[in-house]
């Protein structure tokens, strides 16, 4: 009897790896038919790039996997999960990838495809996607590099990469908004200029906005750049991880003082009469992303 338990569990030893490795290889085989039979099927489908998501079943195609599907004539990718295999096809590769890993999220926005993530990149927060950390979100406009702070709706929010130089405070919105920029490609925005205090909280004194074309970073628009939250100490913010590494005015001040972010990503409240670095940000109306990939070599180019 002991001899027979013994040689069953071996048996068990040497089959259940060889029968996981088999369903291992016939769910990848399964998934990448599916990923094919897709890309085939939706080929020419529409005339402008668009997303479609994939849940069990595309047109008369039943599939396992879910997942999304981005068509722009006889261009299609599809990234296809089950379980925790990925399957994807885009149109540069002959052949189909796969992994036994989790499919990276993908979104079509103002026509780019572009991954979604959970801390260094794009993330999508209450219907507003949003650049933090460590992430390639350059765009050229105005033959200018800007950096992207955010996408709501066919609405894309910059900040330019090179300051303004020596402004005061006081004075800045005056200087921003004589023309520097052509408004027909702007929308005009509610800039936030409140006061905060920062003492164990941040906490608002009063809700104040203003209209204009051009505004500057507020506090919580540096905020949303963050990759985690920021410390609170002596009643300045210490910061973690951000694309912004310039020492630069932010909207908001406390009485006669306004808060200034250094090139260490901390926040410190400064003179407002003080004559230091601003970086306009715009929001653009109605853009679409044509080419590039957010890197500083080959920025996201607009029309």
């Amino acid at each position: 009897m002991k001899n027979k338990i013994i040689i069953i569990i071996v048996a068990l030893v040497v089959i259940i790896p060889i029968l996981l490795r088999e369903i291992n290889e016939y769910n990848l085989k399964k998934l990448k038919e599916e990923t094919l039979k897709i890309s085939e099927i939706l080929k020419n489908s529409y005339s402008e790039l668009t997303q479609i998501n994939i849940d069990k079943k595309v047109k008369n195609i039943k599939t396992r996997g879910t997942g999304k599907a981005f068509i722009d004539k006889e261009n299609v990718t599809v990234v296809l999960s089950y379980k925790d295999y990925c399957s994807v096809k885009i149109p540069s590769l002959n052949e189909v990838a796969l992994s036994k890993s989790k499919c990276q999220d993908l979104e079509l926005i103002n026509n780019a495809i572009i991954p979604i993530v959970e801390k260094d990149g794009l993330v999508k927060k209450d219907n507003i996607y949003y650049y933090k950390g460590n992430a390639n979100n350059y765009i050229l406009f105005n033959n200018e590099y800007f950096r992207i702070l955010s996408f709501e709706s066919n609405k894309i929010k910059i900040v330019k990469d090179k300051p303004i130089k020596n402004i005061s405070k006081n004075n800045y919105l005056e200087i921003l908004n004589k023309n520097i920029y052509n408004q027909n490609n702007l929308l005009e925005q509610s800039y936030d200029i409140s006061e905060i205090n920062i003492n164990n909280k941040i906490e608002k004194i009063n809700d104040k906005k203003t209209n204009n074309y051009i505004g500057i970073l507020s506090l919580e628009d540096y905020l949303n750049t963050l990759n985690k939250k920021c410390t609170i100490k002596n009643n300045n913010l210490i910061c973690s991880k951000s694309f912004i590494t310039h020492n630069m005015w932010l909207s908001n001040y406390n009485k006669d003082n306004s808060y200034y972010v250094y090139n260490d990503g901390n926040i410190y409240l400064e003179n407002s009469n003080e004559l230091k670095d601003i970086y306009p940000v715009l929001v653009l109306k109605e853009m679409k992303i044509i080419s590039g990939d957010g890197s500083k070599d080959n920025p996201y180019i607009i029309l």
